[in-house]
């Protein structure tokens, strides 16, 4: 169903729209809700710009007080996704993948925030930093996205499918910590580190990286994988921090999805790794972990056998 694409034979994108509603249905005013609820387009619900501005809401202790402002704001957010919109049709003159790659990030500028102070302290560096002077022209980068689409389109076209039903926009940004991250708070939205992506194969990489991080929250919500995702925390193939079993059923995603473009392209990996030997091994560790240390629904058991019958470790 997850493995080695995303079957689609469920519209999972409208269901994700009806979780989300679900989801904040008690956290923010009825009136709010009801206007979610008459939007019959699963994107819109779905769009970075309105997660991210649910989730500002749900922070909100004294959400009803304010809550004319935040209808109006409410609106206006509805106003940037359909801008957002616009410019990703748009883009596909100059990067072939209608993606916005010039979002709104007002609404996103806490989760940027958030992952760039978890990627200092992962790294011991202290040094301060402001969102607005790491942020990258993405117009610079046009040449390589487009080029990289070429890429993706011409040997994974499933995984391209897959990226444009969960992924609306791509922020670039420059700050060696990390190569790029995605994060539940921003659904959708993909943030990349223009440092890492010189090259048309680390841009396409890098997309597929990302998105598969964007479709994985999705489904992960929509089908529990773990009985218990967070209380134990594991050594991964990948990072230096240990990870909850949340981050290792992500790890084995993502790092399975790239390993197969690695092995019809032929390309070198560049951005985690400069080797495949690299990807696997971490992947062969984390999937040990998910058989013989952790706790899984039978999505979960799923998950794994389908992600075995392809590798053999």
């Amino acid at each position: 169903m997850f493995f080695p694409f995303v079957s689609w034979e469920h519209d999972y994108t409208n269901l994700f729209a009806k979780k989300i509603i679900s989801t904040f249905n008690t956290q923010i005013h009825p009136r709010i809700i009801t206007r979610l609820k008459g939007i019959d387009d699963s994107s819109v619900i779905c769009h970075p710009h309105v997660v991210a501005y649910l989730y500002f809401l749900k922070d909100r202790a004294n959400t009803q007080y304010f809550l004319t402002s935040e209808e109006a704001n409410f609106e206006g957010v509805l106003a940037l996704v359909m801008e957002s919109k616009e410019r990703a049709n748009k883009s596909v003159k100059d990067y072939i993948l209608p993606l916005d790659f010039k979002p709104n990030l007002e609404n996103h500028i806490p989760t940027f925030d958030r992952n760039m102070v978890m990627a200092t302290e992962m790294s011991n560096n202290i040094d301060p930093f402001k969102t607005k002077n790491y942020l990258s022209d993405a117009e610079r980068l046009a040449p390589v996205v487009s080029a990289a689409a070429k890429i993706l389109y011409s040997t994974v076209p499933e995984y391209i499918v897959d990226m444009l039903r969960v992924s609306q926009a791509v922020t670039f940004f420059t700050r060696r910590l990390t190569s790029g991250f995605a994060d539940p708070r921003s659904h959708g939205m993909m943030f990349i580190n223009s440092d890492y992506v010189s090259s048309p194969p680390y841009m396409a990489e890098q997309l597929l990286h990302e998105s598969s991080h964007v479709l994985f929250h999705m489904l992960l919500n929509l089908f529990p994988m773990a009985k218990d995702s967070n209380s134990q925390l594991f050594n991964s193939g990948l990072r230096k921090d240990k990870r909850p079993l949340f981050g290792i059923l992500h790890q084995v995603f993502v790092l399975s999805r790239l390993i197969r473009f690695f092995e019809i392209t032929n390309i070198k990996p560049g951005v985690l790794g400069d080797n495949i030997d690299f990807y696997k091994s971490a992947l062969s560790k984390n999937l040990d972990i998910l058989e013989n240390k952790a706790s899984l629904t039978a999505a979960g058991e799923k998950f794994v056998q389908d992600v075995n019958a392809v590798y053999e470790f």
